[in-house]
């Protein structure tokens, strides 16, 4: 599985603002990647989470996993809206299964609630106006 990357809703100006996360494993959470997680001249990267708002999925991998393959959990220490949105859900099943999903750094989209992303020769993600 292959994802793209878009912008997300809203933006935390502390945190690289784009659709591909990494699991904490100290916070017992997803983060959103920063520059420093992405080496530099990399394109094609694993990843722990994404949006399926753009994405490549192998129809097979459905037969591996149970359903349902799309669920929001909630957690007691993260109050609704938190917890896992659907798409984390999605993702936490692959990696259980084995399945490593990875994010193509080139692949990007817009979001209609959000400015559109593109991805710079030097590896680099920034705003397109």
């Amino acid at each position: 599985m292959v994802c793209g990357v878009y912008r997300l809703k809203r933006v935390d100006a502390q945190v690289f603002p784009f659709s591909v996360y990494k699991w904490s494993p100290e916070k017992n959470a997803y983060r959103y990647l920063t520059p420093d997680d992405i080496p530099k001249g990399w394109r094609l990267i694993p990843i722990d989470g994404g949006g399926l708002g753009l994405c490549l999925i192998d129809m097979h991998v459905f037969d591996l996993l149970d359903e349902p393959y799309f669920k929001w959990e909630l957690y007691p220490w993260n109050p609704p809206p938190g917890g896992l949105s659907e798409d984390l859900y999605f993702f936490k099943k692959l990696i259980d299964k084995g399945i490593q999903p990875y994010a193509d750094l080139q692949v990007t989209a817009s979001h209609y609630l959000a400015p559109p992303v593109a991805l710079k020769f030097d590896g680099t993600l920034y705003n397109t106006p």
